[in-house]
């Protein structure tokens, strides 16, 4: 059945002729062409999983952008949304790899913090050195018993203070026997 044939194929059992959705040719777009940028997206997605993670994604998310600019239907939309998923989670690892985070060893800083916060409980005695732990709270309570400038409250700013609203009393009914 060639593309101009508007008769049903053989064995539809219907004997009108088939209507042409009109849908395809309002987009300006041909099957070839669709088909031209489906190849494009996946060209690009192999591109994109295959580069090195340290390389620049720019040109690739420019690459993107510049073919969805030509897309029209879901299908090559889909395939815009999967590559920009990839970027997206390239430039996350990206930024992962950049943040560096100091290590600690705990065993050496739970010796600097005893030595730093020793302390002589008998002045006599040089060995009987015990750690300070009310001075540990004291220093360390100073961060966490402020609050930051500028903060207010469904009630309103915290140094206004909160007031009660009374509530309604509901009056009794009397029953009449």
């Amino acid at each position: 059945m060639s593309a101009n044939d508007d008769t049903p194929p053989a064995g539809s059992g219907r004997g009108r002729p088939r209507r042409r959705t009109m849908l395809m040719t309002l987009s300006g777009q041909t099957h070839q062409e669709r088909q031209q940028l489906r190849r494009d997206f996946t060209a690009l997605q192999q591109l994109i999983k295959s580069s090195p993670l340290q390389s620049d994604i720019r040109p690739q998310q420019l690459r993107n952008n510049e073919l969805n600019e030509s897309v029209r239907y879901i299908r090559e939309a889909k395939k815009d949304a999967s590559n920009s998923s990839l970027l997206a989670e390239r430039s996350a690892l990206q930024a992962e790899n950049m943040i560096t985070v100091p290590r600690y060893d705990a065993v050496r800083l739970a010796q600097m913090a005893s030595k730093k916060g020793a302390v002589l409980q008998t002045p006599g005695d040089r060995r009987d050195y015990r750690f300070d732990w009310q001075g540990l709270g004291l220093q360390a309570g100073v961060c966490f018993s402020s609050l930051p400038t500028g903060v207010s409250f469904p009630n309103g700013p915290i140094e206004v203070g909160y007031t009660p609203r009374k509530s309604a009393e509901r009056k009794r009914r009397y029953q009449e026997d």
